[in-house]
């Protein structure tokens, strides 16, 4: 298999996969407090939520077995570790782990040993965040 990444995995339910253009976004909602006849707006955040996406990369029985396990309507729930290599010899990296709900799964097939898929998930409770 010939090697893209530079060391980024994402592990999906205990199958590893190397991947780039990894993002990682957290958000909440605002949610109006604001009393009748008041002049401001007032707001207090809501709940948040933590999605993700990749490009992943994979020889054909990864992306074989991938796409078995997210084939069908029902949404998975995986545990998901997205391991984020620094550039640079001994830079380290960043490890994001939590379980999550595969929202998207697009592979791209071709002739090539490796195969591609754009990914997304969202985490459904608390995320871990350690130096790898």
């Amino acid at each position: 298999m010939a090697v893209i990444s530079n060391g980024t995995t994402i592990s999906f339910a205990g199958t590893a996969v190397d991947a780039t253009d990894i993002s990682i976004t957290a958000s909440s909602t605002a949610v109006d407090t604001t009393t009748l006849g008041a002049v401001l707006t007032t707001a207090i955040q809501g709940r948040p939520t933590v999605t993700g996406s990749a490009t992943i990369h994979m020889d054909n029985a990864r992306a074989l077995d991938l796409a078995q396990k997210f084939a069908g309507a029902t949404p998975t729930t995986s545990a998901i570790t997205v391991v984020i290599a620094a550039s640079g010899a001994g830079a380290g990296g960043v490890d994001f782990s939590g379980s999550a709900i595969i929202t998207g799964f697009n592979p791209s097939w071709s002739s090539d040993a490796v195969q591609s898929a754009s990914v997304s998930w969202q985490y459904t409770g608390e995320i871990t965040v350690a130096r790898a």
